[in-house]
């Protein structure tokens, strides 16, 4: 299966990294752009909101006649809105950069995931979409800590570079494996909204987005709430970020580190 769905996989990887990843650099793009953290933090605000709408609302025009054009264009909107934000001059720019790239990671996420459920027998249809998923998971939780790594020793840019480049590989993968993926088929009968007349699902989709509000939320600005309260971060147990009291002594259980 893993053969089969991989380059769709390695798409999701640079969408989870660059969902997440302005979070561990939201301070240093501030310093950078000569303004605040909140308002840096708007470009993370853009992102999913441009995401959240052009899944629904583009994916069906886009994906009409050839699945492997509308990847490659998703992905292709999605890499260069990445790379106006590594180069941008200032907030203006940088703000239309994160709604560039967010509205093709929308398109990209949605049209991904139907074309791996369609590439797979009904009865693997779920481990097919899945695998997407795990993608995005991998993006977050591998390719943060090292985007953030290098924002550290390097510089902010590189971090987007990183995302940068790990969606021009995807767009590799992807042309080279362009005539072995599925035609989807579109339907343009209903409202792409009607699905939410269903109340199972307008709650599932609400549930979805009170958790979203909450994780993005948090973990945006996570570092700049513990710098105003004189407080510093370090990685704890398994990767985990911990907030101390005292920037100059730090212990754990009791000792000195």
């Amino acid at each position: 299966m893993i053969r089969k769905v991989w380059p769709l996989v390695c798409a999701a990887v640079a969408l989870g990294i660059d969902a997440y990843v302005l979070a561990g650099v939201l301070p240093s793009i501030a310093t950078s752009l000569a303004t605040t953290a909140a308002t840096i933090g708007l470009g993370v605000t853009a992102f999913t909101a441009a995401y959240a709408l052009s899944g629904p609302l583009l994916s069906g025009t886009v994906v009409r006649g050839d699945t492997a054009r509308a990847l490659l264009l998703a992905l292709g909107v999605f890499n260069l809105g990445n790379l106006i934000t590594t180069l941008a001059p200032g907030i203006e720019v940088f703000l239309t950069s994160r709604v560039i790239a967010g509205a093709g990671a929308g398109v990209l996420t949605a049209v991904a995931t139907a074309t791996a459920a369609a590439m797979a027998a009904d009865h693997e249809r779920g481990r097919a979409m899945s695998l997407v998923t795990l993608g995005l998971s991998t993006g977050t939780v591998a390719g943060v800590p090292v985007g953030m790594l290098i924002g550290d020793r390097l510089n902010w840019r590189w971090t987007m570079a990183l995302v940068v480049a790990v969606g021009a590989l995807s767009m590799i993968a992807l042309a080279a494996r362009a005539r072995t993926l599925p035609s989807l088929p579109t339907s343009q009968q209903e409202p792409v909204l009607a699905v939410l007349r269903s109340a199972r699902t307008a709650t599932g989709v609400t549930a979805a987005f009170l958790l979203g509000v909450a994780s993005l939320g948090l973990y945006t600005y996570l570092l700049p709430m513990a710098d105003a309260r004189g407080r510093d971060t370090v990685d704890g147990p398994a990767g985990c970020c911990v907030i101390v009291e005292n920037r100059n002594t730090l212990t754990s259980a009791g000792r000195p580190l």
